[in-house]
């Protein structure tokens, strides 16, 4: 397994200083900050004045507050390979048989689902309704 974080910074400075504070090595940091603070004179005093008024909770909220997207990202992804798509539920093809049948019934459906369409369908309704359009579609062979 593999973790990948991305933590942004303000001025070369700062994520020299957040590195340091970690004790992790600054072997290219520091020669990039010597031209950073000349350009940006303001942006390490603003981080300098935030730091001591909350030191610890802004050198702990960094780290964090990075994993923390990182993680709901992840969780982002497994959603949708895991959650059930709608043109994998098989309902477009139950929805155009039931179409042809009876419309009207079909659209009385997706209305009492609150959708105008099957593609708004959300995943935790898929069963219940291919439970009713299976039921209007037979309905519409007795007819």
């Amino acid at each position: 397994m593999s973790v990948e974080l991305k933590l942004v910074f303000a001025s070369v400075q700062e994520a020299a200083n957040a590195l340091a504070k970690l004790g992790a090595p600054t072997t290219a940091a520091p020669a990039a900050a010597k031209p950073e603070p000349a350009a940006t004179p303001a942006a390490p005093k603003e981080a300098k004045a935030k730091e001591p008024a909350g030191t610890p909770a802004s050198s702990s909220a960094a780290p964090a507050d990075s994993p923390a997207p990182a993680e709901s990202k992840a969780a982002a992804a497994e959603k949708p390979v895991d959650a059930p798509t709608y043109e994998k539920s098989g309902l477009p093809e139950k929805i155009k048989q039931a179409v042809g049948k009876d419309r009207a019934g079909v659209i009385a459906l997706l209305k009492e689902f609150g959708v105008a369409k099957g593609p708004e369908l959300k995943p935790e309704q898929f069963a219940a309704f291919g439970e009713k359009i299976d039921a209007l579609i037979g309905a519409g062979d007795l007819a």
